[in-house]
């Protein structure tokens, strides 16, 4: 999920430095950076895109990772995660071990993601949504008409703190990978979960009190604004994939 500069979307550009990212899938990390080269680079459209020459991705990716400081945590240290996931994940431990990184576990402090997030996204929906007619908004699924309704009810001093709020996760995160070249953790709390059921309702016997919380490990990085890659790891007993971040 790296920050880009040419942005297929409408966005204000205030909204796009809040959640939506944009990045590659490919089947290799150095498909990944091939592809990033040609989306990537500066933009009029986007005042703060980087200027530098998006070439740089598609540069050799070898390099020696011996002494490469890596930050491991399971959950962030607060987070509910099922422990089929943290037992795939951590099997890449010793991969990276064998490459000779110096793995610590360690997380940054990151108080109030929930909150933050919850303002920040239920912004861009009532935004997003904020055109469309009554009719043509009881065609959108329950979740997301909330999270439109949430952004509606917010006030100018809500916004702001929720930027405050993101800005104190961006400091603290930021100081803590002056430490740590890399962070990290699972990409989800939870193993793939049957395509009937919404959103998962509990993790670990613990319930959730909205469909936001079974994915905070994510939005958590995403408000982080630093760039985040999601790879395959291994899969659970029963065959499904899990992934790292």
């Amino acid at each position: 999920r790296p920050s880009m500069g040419r942005v297929p979307f409408n966005y204000p550009v205030g909204f796009f430095l809040r959640l939506p990212t944009v990045g590659p899938m490919a089947r290799t990390a150095e498909e990944a950076g091939y592809l990033l080269s040609v989306m990537a680079g500066p933009d009029y459209r986007d005042p703060v895109s980087h200027l530098d020459d998006p070439a740089v991705f598609a540069n050799p990716l070898d390099r020696d990772f011996k002494g490469t400081r890596i930050a491991w945590t399971p959950n962030l240290g607060y987070l509910e995660v099922q422990k089929e996931i943290v037992d795939v994940t951590a099997m890449a431990l010793p991969v990276l071990k064998n490459i000779g990184c110096i793995i610590d576990n360690a997380h940054p402090d990151m108080p109030e993601v929930f909150d933050t997030n919850r303002t920040l996204r239920g912004l861009i929906f009532a935004f997003q949504l904020a055109s469309l007619t009554a009719d043509q908004r009881k065609q959108i699924k329950q979740s997301v008409q909330w999270d439109a309704a949430q952004g509606e009810k917010l006030t100018g001093m809500d916004v702001a703190l929720a930027e405050y709020k993101r800005a104190n996760i961006v400091r603290n995160v930021n100081k803590f990978m002056q430490t740590y070249e890399f962070l990290v953790l699972p990409v989800t709390q939870v193993t793939p979960f049957k395509i009937e059921l919404e959103y998962p309702t509990e993790i670990n016997g613990k319930k959730m009190n909205s469909y936001l919380e079974w994915m905070e490990i994510l939005y958590a990085i995403t408000l982080t604004g630093l760039p985040a890659i999601s790879v395959p790891c291994g899969f659970t007993e029963d065959g499904l994939p899990v992934g790292l971040q």
